[in-house]
């Protein structure tokens, strides 16, 4: 079986963060197949998951762990990672350690979802079906 078929990794050091994506994501049909709030619990979940996608905060605590993770997560494993930051500062070093794109926080759910819906057609793997009709589950970090 074939554990990448949709999966995507949270890795947010506020477990409030992870929760409202998990929301947002199951309730657009992803799989969210594991959440760390640190780099070493992110590269075991990574390690034991093989996820597709992986949406990381760069500061994780520091910028360089945060790039440094998100360069391992691109180009060991071949992950689509999304960077999700309230620092606009971070939004190149992010793009520079192989994010395929990255978000400020503040982004609406719409954005991060289609950077996936991308992510999953450029790497040719299956995608959730858009829903028009479902609402968006996640207000935004600022409503948690």
């Amino acid at each position: 079986m074939d554990r990448r078929a949709s999966g995507v990794l949270l890795v947010d050091p506020d477990r409030r963060v992870r929760t409202a994506l998990r929301t947002l994501l199951t309730a657009a049909g992803f799989v969210v197949s594991g959440e760390a709030a640190d780099p070493r619990a992110a590269r075991s979940a990574a390690d034991r998951w093989r996820p597709q996608f992986a949406v990381v905060d760069p500061l994780l605590p520091t910028a360089a762990a945060g790039c440094s993770l998100i360069d391992e997560l691109h180009a060991d494993l071949g992950a689509v990672v999304i960077a999700l930051t309230s620092d606009p500062r971070l939004l190149e070093p992010a793009r520079s350690a192989g994010a395929a794109r990255v978000l400020t926080k503040d982004c609406a759910p719409e954005e991060l979802l289609a950077a996936l819906q991308v992510g999953s057609a450029s790497a040719g793997r299956p995608q959730p079906a858009p829903d028009r009709d479902r609402p968006s589950a996640y207000p935004g970090p600022n409503h948690l």
